[in-house]
């Protein structure tokens, strides 16, 4: 989670039940996204290593470029959460403006 997002929106959101809801899942499917993305650029990063490892076998060389490109699109797997998410957070908005009062 984004240090301060959490307990301002949370505070927020938490008067409206449905708001609420929807902010508990927009945070549950961003961790999910970083989690996803970390684990690829780890991936890609130890790959790069692998390339480029001097006096490396062909071997590690071919692993390094599938561990390469697997990061990378493991990487790219991590918008799918990330997207669910950002619905889930204008869902928790259009609940909580929901809820205001209107004007006359």
């Amino acid at each position: 989670s984004k240090v301060g997002r959490t307990d301002e929106l949370l505070t927020l959101f938490s008067a409206v039940d449905s708001a609420a809801h929807h902010y508990a899942r927009f945070e549950a499917k961003d961790l999910q996204a970083q989690r996803i993305a970390r684990l690829g650029a780890v991936t890609w990063l130890v790959g790069l290593g692998l390339m480029y490892w001097e006096n490396s076998a062909d071997g590690l060389q071919t692993a390094g470029i599938v561990l390469n490109l697997g990061g990378a699109a493991v990487m790219l797997g991590s918008l799918w959460p990330r997207r669910a998410g950002r619905d889930e957070l204008g869902k928790a908005v259009w609940w909580y403006n929901r809820s205001l009062p209107r004007g006359p």
